[in-house]
């Protein structure tokens, strides 16, 4: 999986790109948790090529989101069909916010 990284205004922008699999997990939690330990408190993943999460990627969301904890958020932009699907199958809805694209994103965070 690859990363790429966007700061707009206060919101950290993580394109993801690829696979979060079990291979990945490791480096990206890493990844995620060295952003937050960074200060940053509001990191935006921006989902349109990720094309495959699996049970440990999900795991690593909800961590990150423990680990801000009540001062920051984790929020998710353009879910590929094949990441909703996964998504609304263990409900993360209830979880996350998740908006359609990033435009709409940045601009209820405004």
């Amino acid at each position: 999986m690859e990363t790429a990284l966007e700061k707009t205004g206060n919101v950290q922008v993580v394109r993801l790109r690829g696979r979060l699999d079990l291979d990945s997990t490791l480096v990206f939690e890493e990844f995620l948790t060295n952003l937050v330990e960074a200060g940053e408190r509001i990191i935006l993943l921006e989902c349109t090529d990720l094309r495959y999460v699996g049970s440990a990627g999900l795991g690593v969301f909800v961590a990150a989101r423990k680990q801000l904890g009540s001062e920051g958020k984790i929020i998710f932009s353009s879910l590929s069909p094949q990441v909703r699907q996964v998504f609304d199958l263990v409900r993360f809805g209830t979880l996350f916010t998740i908006y359609p694209n990033q435009e709409e994103a940045l601009a209820a965070l405004g």
